[in-house]
């Protein structure tokens, strides 16, 4: 979905980008917060068989990849479907006789 958006609407490169790596972070502190309290939570619900067995301070890398990516979709997803274009401001500061 965020290559996809990046194709379609490059204005909003940056946003995907920071949206990627925003939600990244997020889902990292999330996830990193569950496992000291369950150290085994990763190998009771997670098939590390079908999966790399990279792990990343106990969070497999699919997670993380996964959490990239959904943040790059969803962080310009309503300006895709709507087709809304971001605008910057400008601030007049008036000048002093």
């Amino acid at each position: 979905g965020g290559l996809a958006t990046l194709y379609c609407r490059p204005d909003l490169k940056g946003k995907i980008w920071v949206g990627g790596i925003l939600f990244t972070v997020l889902y990292f502190i999330y996830f990193g917060s569950i496992l000291p309290f369950y150290p085994q939570y990763v190998e009771l619900y997670w098939n590390l068989d079908n999966l790399t067995h990279i792990l990343v301070l106990g969070i497999p890398i699919e997670e993380l990849m996964f959490a990239f990516t959904f943040g790059m979709y969803w962080s310009g997803l309503y300006e895709h479907i709507y087709w809304r274009k971001l605008i910057q401001t400008e601030i007049i500061i008036p000048l002093k006789d």
